[in-house]
């Protein structure tokens, strides 16, 4: 039996399904079955029903629901600034940092960026950060703001520059004197030329140590650092005992000495 209603009503489908598709030929079967279903004009008893089905096809609304499922790409980014601290105020330890955020879409995240550096990330409105101003020296340091949607579109605030004014922790005296030794000679006998050699350590480094070497009272050698060493012609020197001793200061003027004595024997 022929049936030449059940064909034109066929070749409708087909049709609008056509239609659909080239609206948004992102869609894929399953998706554009349902849409042709949602948007057919309801005929017989409400909803889908044996006799009708979902009802006749509405190309134009099939069409126009093809379309407003077109995912469009977002492209705008948000729009940042910070509003507070102010620009040039003057700031110390923890500081309050709100930002203000938008975005056409929505904010996924705000990131607070200090000379350049991020130290600290907010995902929720109001965006707002506590900021260890200690961990930069004092003086004008810029504070400026990265707003993120979901699409990955970021824009970065106008920055503001802010003096950073902490006290200095005090200052710790240094009490503590070097350490010396006269490593060369040791006591007991020497003859001929003697290397002599003086060694220091201070706790602060031994950049600013100065070292000086008397024998018998009188000076005989100068100099700065660790080690000293000085060539004694002891061939010139009376027989019997002598003093050889080393005097060390360090950068706060913290001073030590050792002495050695030896004898020349001939």
């Amino acid at each position: 039996m022929h049936y030449p209603y059940f064909e034109i009503y066929r070749k409708q489908v087909i049709k609008q399904a056509d239609l659909v598709m080239a609206a948004n030929p992102a869609l894929d079967g399953t998706k554009i079955e349902n849409l042709m279903f949602s948007t057919a004009v309801d005929l017989g008893a409400s909803g889908r029903d044996p006799r009708y089905g979902y009802g006749r096809v509405n190309a134009a609304a099939g069409v126009q629901a093809a379309v407003s499922a077109i995912i469009t790409a977002d492209t705008q980014p948000p729009a940042a600034s910070i509003s507070a601290p102010l620009a040039s105020a003057t700031v110390s330890s923890l500081v309050p940092v709100n930002v203000t955020a938008t975005d056409n879409v929505g904010v996924a995240r705000v990131e607070l960026r200090v000379k350049g550096t991020t130290v600290a990330i907010d995902s929720a409105a109001p965006y707002g950060f506590t900021w260890d101003s200690k961990s930069v020296p004092n003086g004008m340091t810029s504070l400026v703001a990265y707003a993120f949607d979901a699409a990955g579109n970021a824009t970065a605030s106008a920055p503001v520059s802010v003096n950073v004014a902490n006290t200095p922790p005090p200052v710790v005296a240094d009490t503590i004197p070097p350490v010396v030794a006269i490593s060369n000679p040791v006591a007991g006998a020497v003859s001929g030329s003697v290397a002599v050699i003086v060694q220091a350590s201070d706790n602060s480094g031994a950049a600013g140590i100065s070292q000086r070497l008397y024998i018998d009272g009188m000076l005989r050698a100068i100099g700065t650092g660790a080690t000293l060493s000085y060539s004694w012609d002891t061939r010139w020197i009376a027989f019997g005992t002598h003093t050889l001793k080393a005097v060390v200061k360090d950068a706060a003027g913290n001073s030590t000495s050792t002495s050695v004595q030896v004898s020349r024997v001939n």
